[in-house]
């Protein structure tokens, strides 16, 4: 009699199907916490990028602000002598990095003062008009 003519009784298959039972729920937890970890990274990258973006938020109104007190002087006092602006300037400078420079246009979009002047020569008396992009956020903001 062959092994076929036995008869199997379940009980010869539990083990077989205890493994396969283990080794489904094995993977589906497996499965479930590879997709949990997943999110989390997304999650934590998420609030990263939130507090990175509140922090250069931040740091360019700080600098538009100091820009501005810098108009706001400007306008109440109908301009400053060149050596105020340049000290003025010198200090935004200096105080917050990443500036390239720092200009003072005319009336008529011509580039007037720069600081630092040194490198940036070739943008001394530049008219902006010239220059698409930038003439249209001066004509905004003159507006």
């Amino acid at each position: 009699m062959g092994i076929f003519n036995k008869g199997f009784k379940i009980i010869d298959w539990i083990p077989l199907l205890t493994g396969t039972g283990i080794s489904c729920v094995t993977f589906l937890l497996w499965s479930s916490l590879i997709a949990q970890e997943k999110n989390q990274i997304q999650q934590l990258l998420n609030q990263e990028a939130q507090t990175v973006e509140v922090m250069i938020s931040n740091q360019i109104n700080s600098r538009i602000l100091a820009l501005g007190r810098m108009r706001d002087r400007w306008k109440i006092r109908g301009g400053v002598p060149k050596d105020e602006w340049e000290a003025d300037t010198k200090n935004y400078f200096e105080d917050y990095a990443g500036f390239q420079a720092i200009e003072w246009v005319d009336s008529e979009f011509y580039v007037r003062w720069i600081y630092p002047l040194k490198g940036n020569e070739a943008a001394l008396n530049f008219n902006l008009k010239n220059d698409p992009f930038r003439h249209q956020a001066l004509e905004t903001i003159s507006e």
